[in-house]
């Protein structure tokens, strides 16, 4: 088997789940469909990363035509150094089979330094990694690297009048952490290159790694195992507890042993499973139904947050309401409808609150 390159990606999700970084590799067809909600992170990441490059400006892209096309990007990356083009987006690099791509490069008195953009609002050690690896194939490929820092999102900036990226991004060094991987980064990367040169998908259980730092591709084909109604559905019990229950063997809530430290709540969950019941409280219900109106509202109501504020007044990330469903219900009777939903280019939040005040004095 031929030794497959190692992207920026497939590195964090090596360090994450080596099985799924050879999943990745050899049998992507196993990964789950993308969410939409995936989708839509995806989407932002490259938003930000975009905007990003205002604070930078005059750079040259260097990003490939598709990803199939690497090598080109790689070799244009070299002819605008070449050529003492100073600032580069997307700028691709190659070392012994390890390919990366950096957002921002800059040359600054003949040094080069890392901008690793995300639009998150802090920096995780997964970030560090990223940044780390970069830093690596960078000076293994000849550069002098002096700078090497992560451009996030500040989330205490709030838009007042045009957007002031200045404000809305905060750089902070990483150099200084990423140095002390030196020896840490090559060491995974001869680790995961032995891998891929295995015949087999590596054997490795299920485990709090296939969620975090990001929730696996392959989770469906390697939890098939697991009912969809498990211990791991425990309301509310510990993850290291669950995991616990899990690794001893016990995959379904019936099989919870007794002397499993569980809250009362827990313990109303497991036992109600065991029984084959439904536990009802129908006193405290009866008494809560009593003491409403016979008049009332039920309402649903949705947001959306935008990394980048889109309107005054908004921080990155606010939750900003757009559309409600408002239902009048008199002695149990259905009785009134209303609706709101948001022009898409205006900041919907007065309009939303007049609506919904409007529509809540309609009491018959």
């Amino acid at each position: 088997m031929s030794i497959k390159h190692i992207s920026k990606s497939n590195f964090i999700t090596g360090l994450q789940c080596e099985k799924a970084l050879y999943l990745k590799k050899f049998h992507s067809q196993l990964a789950d469909e993308i969410t939409l909600n995936k989708k839509n992170i995806f989407e932002v990441g490259t938003q930000v990363g975009l905007l990003a490059q205002d604070l930078f400006p005059g750079g040259v892209d260097s990003s490939p035509e598709d990803y199939s096309k690497i090598s080109e990007s790689i070799d244009y990356t070299k002819s605008l150094m070449q050529n003492g083009i100073e600032i580069i987006y997307e700028a691709a690099f190659e070392y012994e089979h390890v390919r990366c791509f950096v957002d921002i490069l800059v040359k600054k008195e003949n040094e080069w330094h890392i901008y690793e953009v995300k639009s998150s609002t802090h920096i995780s050690e997964t970030y560090i990694n990223d940044v780390a690896l970069q830093y690596f194939v960078l000076r293994k490929c000849g550069l002098k690297v002096s700078g090497a820092s992560v451009v996030h999102i500040d989330n205490s900036y709030v838009k007042s009048g045009d957007l002031e990226i200045n404000k809305l991004f905060k750089i902070v060094s990483v150099l200084k952490k990423i140095q002390e991987k030196s020896d840490f980064i090559p060491l995974k990367l001869n680790d995961f290159k032995a891998l891929l040169l295995e015949d087999n998908i590596p054997s490795m259980e299920i485990g709090k790694h296939c969620n975090k730092p990001y929730e696996c591709d392959f989770k469906s084909y390697c939890w098939k195992h697991v009912p969809e109604y498990s211990v791991l559905n425990i309301s509310r019990l510990k993850a290291e507890t669950k995991w616990n229950l899990y690794n001893a063997g016990y995959l379904y809530v019936k099989d919870v042993p007794l002397e499993t430290k569980l809250s009362s709540n827990q313990r109303i969950q497991v036992d109600c499973e065991i029984n084959q019941t439904e536990l009802f409280h129908k006193q405290k219900i009866r008494e809560f139904l009593e003491n409403l109106s016979n008049n009332v509202f039920h309402l649903d109501f949705e947001t959306f947050g935008s990394a980048i504020p889109k309107f005054d007044g908004v921080k990155p990330f606010q939750h900003i309401p757009f559309q409600y469903s408002l239902h009048q219900e008199i002695n149990g009777q259905i009785v009134k409808h209303y609706e709101f939903l948001a022009d898409s280019n205006k900041d919907p939040r007065e309009p939303f609150v007049k609506s919904l005040i409007k529509n809540l004095k309609n009491r018959r």
